[in-house]
């Protein structure tokens, strides 16, 4: 190096030391260190000095990047209420809340305001509360401390939704169920194997691994199969003579099976029953009267059974909650009420209290406990192509967590029944005839008296099954609430007339949900029964004048509904279990109206301004492993597009839609958007409280606001009409149909107006009372009855196609019968053994370790030198205004506190001096660091789970947002110049 290259760098250095003791010692105009300044002015060459490219002692480039102007957000985009983010915070792993103690004694006294031969359970009005976890969260018990406690089973892989992270219901978990605890459901038959119906264990494990997966086989599938096979206890003689076809046969089962060998529980099987209708035809035809029809056979199981079954099982049991409770989060000043499962919500509180309260059956002093029934139904297509059908029902339990009952694996749902399609004038006669059969004279007695079980952990208690929820899309709840589709009242949850539906979210529209709800009440059960009797009795036709009168005001059916002749008596009001559906009523429905709308202003401007919005939804990046996903080509076509599809188009519209209108169309629209994702997002949320519930309330009052001004403001403004998929559509309605008439003087597309008098957008103002009562929407969404539709679809695949519901009842009880077999193998006798699902790893253990906070691969295939890296990037402010000049030695200062941290924790004492050394000593071997293309970083959530989001630079998950290092966290009495985050 050259003399005058030697003075220049050292007056540089010097110069650069002066600037960072001035702004150390000197206070910025905001009254905190300029940190960021330094960097800044340090990067200023001096006066009159050439630019240079300087070298550190290690003979690295360290030319650092010209300064850059600090800029400041417009005031009108800053918020002088809300403080950023603190980088003082860390990376907290999710904690259960601390529980009482397990009560051990399960005599109770009697109640005091009982006879004196009636035993009760104490309800006092005492509350318990436990501790505070490290959020600050803590449950809050009523009348007694509970006698179960599933969080003592959750952990940190229970609370993680990271991918390939191990199943909450591994093979160590299996072996954790009460030793004493009987186990799985029925008792094992002494005489038979424990493989029954299965002779050995090689044979069982090839009959589990063809059931218990698709019937498309995949690679992972094949190597569990080669792990089976290569076991040294598999034996290829035992399953030379095994009666495969004969075996199939005992694990399906039925009660239709009348000369077949019968099962240990064969009172949880289907049973075939037959559905009689009566249909009438009235006075006016020839042959006036009632005819009886028989349905073709109905395939269902036993609610009760359903529920036994479920409570003996010993892995359910440890995460069903028999006691409700309130989850609060302690602040400084009050304790603020957070909103999430359905066993924490103010419906199951109310629920378990009455039955706490209500008189004990004679002689019983057992726990009484709620079992929340949460119910889906949808009829879905079983195939791409054809006509199969079928309509399954659902039955979800409420006492067991949202996190489990959402993942197909953990195999939560009980199937029901397949319920029989009828043409539309029949649909509503069978449906409820059916749902007769299913609320049946053994299910109203364990409703009222209660349901004595022996739980999976030895201690017996009496349940009182209570329905909770009907989650379907609006046709099914207009059906199940015998309430006409759209009609004059088509909520099914309050009396609004189809008139002010558009009104949602102003005074009046929430005055009349309060004062109007709908109750199954004598008055209504009495107009239904005059009016059957008129149609039966009297041979009145159903659409006659007398029938209107009666039904037409209060938007009723003349059918008699089930839910209302079996549980009335209970005082249950079948109106109440209609929740909100964010899927069906939003995703779908009121934005899916709106976007359309959308898109047919821009057509009728101009058609190429669509095109320009397909362009700029095709430029929009995904995010996350499915949060965002990659947008088709021609997004305005809107072919086979699902629910999540419309998700994305309105978490990302704002950008794509801005400035494809002129003023001031263009600000109303933007503003409609925002404030439609806005609320979209609160409804949506995870976990809510008091605060959250409440903005959601007044969020909901602009949106409607903004939905009404759109209509009269913007739509009026614009001559609409259909789009082009949509007069294709009509056309091939009617084509269907046979109407088609060749009219020449008919348009190709109609005048289309906005409409705002549905239902769905009526059902956009119950959200936050749903929340505050049932818990958030995800406990209930109809997104979940559609991620189970996939299960039948796979077993549809092994049936001959023909009578297949029949055939789907069979393989759903062989599937759950090998499925007992397992669990009862795993617990009683192999808790290490490799029964279990197979699970090949599909990165390193620490990859899906959640303890961690991130993970970056330690192979060495692209190997870096640092020097040649440094100077690659030359003027980079990634590397050089963010790392300063003294790259290479802060980069061994990091590698040399790392190394301290391994070897102190590995072993402290033999460390000696090793502490403390100076960073200069250390050597990298060959100056090369080795560069990886992925990176994965673990987070928890706002709902206090755990998850991943990765980092791959090759791809669109290569933007990153940080925290400044130099920033101080920016309160409203501070006006800092420094911007909060980084960008790389």
């Amino acid at each position: 190096m050259s003399r005058n290259l030697l003075s220049v760098v050292l007056a540089k250095a010097k110069e650069a030391r002066h600037w960072r003791s001035r702004n150390s010692q000197e206070p910025n105009r905001n009254g905190h260190a300029g940190s960021v300044a330094v960097a800044l002015e340090t990067s200023q060459p001096a006066s009159g000095s050439n630019t240079l490219e300087t070298q550190n002692s290690d003979g690295f480039s360290t030319q650092p990047p010209p300064a850059k102007r600090v800029r400041r957000m417009p005031r009108r985009y800053r918020l002088d209420d809300i403080i950023m983010h603190d980088k003082t915070l860390i990376d907290i792993l999710p904690q259960p809340i601390p529980m009482f103690p397990e009560a051990t004694n399960t005599e109770l006294p009697p109640h005091p305001s009982a006879p004196a031969n009636v035993e009760s359970v104490v309800c006092s009005p005492a509350l318990f509360d436990t501790a505070t976890n490290v959020f600050g969260v803590f449950c809050r018990y009523h009348g007694r401390t509970p006698s179960h406690d599933p969080e003592r089973y959750q952990n940190l892989t229970t609370a993680s939704d990271i991918p390939c992270a191990p199943s909450s219901l591994s093979e160590s978990d299996l072996g954790e169920v009460n030793p004493g605890a009987p186990s799985s459901t029925a008792v094992t038959l002494p005489q038979k194997p424990s493989y029954y119906p299965y002779p050995n264990e090689s044979s069982f494990l090839l009959g589990d691994w063809y059931w218990s997966r698709g019937p498309q086989k995949s690679e992972k599938d094949f190597k569990k199969l080669l792990n089976i096979i290569s076991r040294k206890t598999f034996s290829p003689p035992d399953i030379q003579n095994t009666n495969w076809h004969q075996i199939n046969k005992q694990l399906s089962i039925n009660s239709w099976d009348k000369d077949s060998e019968e099962w240990e529980d064969i009172d949880a099987g289907w049973h075939k029953s037959h559905v009689t209708i009566r249909v009438p035809f009235h006075r006016n035809l020839a042959n006036p009267g009632v005819r009886d029809y028989t349905v073709a056979d109905f395939y269902h199981r036993s609610l009760v059974s359903i529920i036994e079954n479920k409570l003996k099982n010993g892995q359910d049991m440890r995460h069903f909650h028999y006691e409700p409770h309130e989850l609060l989060l302690r602040t400084d000043t009050e304790d603020i009420r957070l909103y999430g499962e359905l066993y924490t919500s103010a419906s199951f509180i109310a629920a378990h209290n009455e039955i706490q309260n209500a008189p004990g059956e004679p002689g019983c002093s057992l726990q009484r406990v709620v079992v929340a029934l949460m119910f889906w139904s949808d009829a879905t297509h079983l195939t791409n192509f054809g006509t199969a059908k079928l309509w399954p029902l659902y039955l979800f339990f409420g006492n067991e967590s949202k996190y489990r009952r959402c993942k197909p694996s953990n195999n939560l749902c009980e199937y029901v029944a397949y319920f029989e399609c009828l043409p539309d004038e029949f649909k509503d006669f069978a449906v409820h005839e059916q749902w007769r059969i299913l609320l049946d004279d053994e299910f109203l007695h364990a409703y009222e008296h209660g349901l004595v079980v022996q739980c999976g952990d030895g201690i017996t208690r009496c349940f009182y099954p209570r329905i909770f929820s009907y989650s379907a899309d609006y046709e099914e709840k207009a059906l199940m609430a015998t309430i006409r589709h759209m009609g004059l009242r088509p909520c099914p949850r309050c009396k609004v007339l189809k008139a002010d539906t558009h009104l949602v979210g102003n005074i009046k529209d929430k005055r009349d949900r309060l004062n109007h709800v709908h109750v199954d009440d004598h008055p209504l059960r009495h107009h239904v029964s005059c009016a059957c009797d008129a149609i039966y009795n009297k041979n009145f036709g159903v659409d006659s004048a007398y029938v209107k009168r009666l039904m037409k005001p209060q938007s009723l059916l003349p059918t008699s509904n089930a839910f209302s002749d079996r549980l009335s008596q209970f005082g249950f009001n079948f109106f109440a279990m209609f929740l909100v559906d964010l899927m069906h009523e939003v995703e779908v429905g009121t934005w899916k109206a709106t976007l359309i709308h959308l898109l047919r202003i821009l057509a009728s401007l101009d058609e190429n301004l669509l095109h320009k919005l397909d362009k700029q939804f095709r430029q929009v990046p995904s995010f996350g492993r499915d949060t965002i996903r990659r947008f088709t080509s021609n997004t305005s076509e809107l072919k086979k597009m699902a629910a999540w599809n419309y998700e994305d188009f309105l978490q990302c519209a704002i950008p794509v839609f801005e400035g494809l209108l002129p003023e001031p169309h263009n600000t109303q629209v933007m503003r409609l958007l925002f404030h439609f994702g806005h609320w979209h997002g609160l409804a949506k949320l995870r976990l809510h409280s008091e605060i959250t519930i409440d903005l959601l309330d007044k969020e909901m009052t602009v949106l409607g606001n903004a939905l009404r001004s759109f209509k009269v403001d913007t739509c009026s403004k614009f001559a609409t009409r259909e789009l082009a998929r949509e007069a294709q559509a009509r056309k091939r309605c009617k084509a269907n149909d046979g109407s088609e008439r060749s009219d020449s003087s008919e348009p190709s597309r109609k005048p289309k107006a906005f409409n705002l008098n549905t239902y769905k957008a009526h059902a956009l103002g119950d959200y936050a009372y749903m929340i505050r009562h049932y818990g958030t929407t995800d406990s209930y969404s109809t997104e979940l009855g559609e991620l189970e539709h996939r299960t039948p679809k796979r077993r549809y695949q092994r049936t001959s196609k023909k009578g297949f519901k029949k055939q789907l009842a069979q393989i759903e009880r062989r599937q759950a019968r090998i499925k007992r077999i397992r669990e009862k193998l795993i617990t009683q006798e192999k808790p290490q053994s490799d029964l279990d699902d197979v699970r090949t790893p599909q990165v390193d253990a620490d990859a899906k370790d959640p303890t961690m906070h991130h993970y970056v691969g330690i192979s060495e295939n692209f190997p870096l030198h640092i020097g040649t890296f440094l100077r690659s990037h030359y003027g980079d402010p990634a590397i050089m205004a963010s790392l300063s000049p003294d790259f290479f030695p802060k980069l061994k200062q990091h590698l040399l506190s790392r190394l301290e941290i391994d070897l102190l924790g590995q072993n402290p004492v033999s460390l000696g001096n090793w502490h403390g050394l100076d960073s200069s000593l250390l050597y990298i071997k060959k100056d090369v660091m080795y560069c990886h293309k992925v990176m994965r970083i673990n987070y928890t959530t706002y709902d206090v789970r755990r998850t991943q989001d990765t980092v791959n630079p090759n791809t669109e998950h290569r933007d990153i947002m940080l925290l400044s290092q130099d920033a101080l966290p920016v309160t409203p009495a501070s006006d800092s110049e420094t911007h909060q985050y980084r960008y790389a």
